[in-house]
């Protein structure tokens, strides 16, 4: 199904396949989440493409995630409302407004030995990732994000973002010359930061794909899709017989919106696309997803 707030659309992934089937609870969840998306966003695709994939979808839920101090909302307490179930103010990541700590729904997958990970297309310390694995009052500590992220033990990392982990003397952002590169390496992690080794790589290790050093490029100028490294990610979580939880953001739909460049925006769509695409044929295939 998907659902829609002010700011995002979000399509959750509880594969009917196998519940018609048999009546079993499937044990992997898929979050995708279109930022800056609304409904107008879902009809555009509609009715533009043939083999568009909100046509493959059959049930259609609706839901308010407006911040707890203002109707217009911002992507860090809409995404914190995603990830924790709970409204907070804007620009809170996993607070509430009173700066209490959430647990977030990765945590609460991590707790129950679920493998996770994340794919995005803006930095990985951006606002809407953040919520699901951070707890900050301001989406703008990128540099502390980037830290709360290398402490958590998240299986699968993929996105932009580079510069939030690196001091300034090796091209970082950091002022505290802290390398978090070398301490994601020494946590037993695979690093990458170019995309011809992640697609070539077989590693069954956990890793970081760091692609960028913050956003990664507009669709438009990549030679690869959200849908690839979601595939890239899903062969990797899905070997594990407990189940996984696995969120990917199509994050620069909402750029191409406040810059109000149609072409950007629905450029970024039809790459958002892949990813749905992606998740769902492996749903099908699946059959416990």
């Amino acid at each position: 199904m998907f659902r829609f707030r002010s700011g995002f659309i979000f399509l959750v992934l509880l594969s009917t396949f196998a519940l018609a089937t048999d009546n079993k609870r499937p044990v992997n969840i898929i979050l995708l989440i279109g930022d800056g998306m609304g409904l107008n966003y879902v009809a555009a695709s509609y009715i533009s493409h043939d083999n568009d994939p909100y046509k493959r979808f059959s049930v259609i839920g609706l839901s308010n995630t407006c911040s707890a101090d203002n109707l217009i909302t911002d992507s860090a307490a809409g995404a914190t409302a995603l990830a924790t179930g709970y409204k907070t103010k804007n620009k809170y990541i996993s607070l509430d407004d009173h700066k209490n700590q959430m647990e977030t729904i990765l945590h609460a997958a991590k707790d129950k030995n679920y493998k996770t990970g994340i794919v995005v297309t803006s930095s990985i310390t951006h606002a809407t990732p953040a919520a699901f694995f951070a707890h900050v009052d301001s989406r703008y500590l990128e540099n502390e994000i980037a830290e709360q992220l290398t402490d958590f033990e998240i299986d699968v990392v993929i996105g932009g973002g580079e510069r939030f982990f690196l001091p300034r003397i090796d091209g970082g952002k950091r002022d505290d010359h802290l390398n978090l590169i070398n301490k994601i390496k020494d946590n037993g992690y695979d690093y990458f930061n170019e995309i011809d080794s992640l697609k070539i790589s077989k590693t069954r290790n956990n890793f970081y794909a760091l692609l960028a050093g913050e956003g990664l490029p507009e669709a438009a100028d990549r030679d690869y899709t959200l849908g690839e490294l979601t595939g890239i990610a899903i062969n990797s979580l899905k070997n594990d017989s407990t189940g996984f939880f696995l969120m990917v953001e199509g994050s620069q739909i909402d750029w191409g919106g406040h810059d109000n460049n149609k072409e950007a925006a629905l450029n970024e769509l039809k790459d958002f696309n892949t990813a749905i695409n992606a998740a769902l044929d492996f749903a099908v295939k699946d059959g416990n997803t």
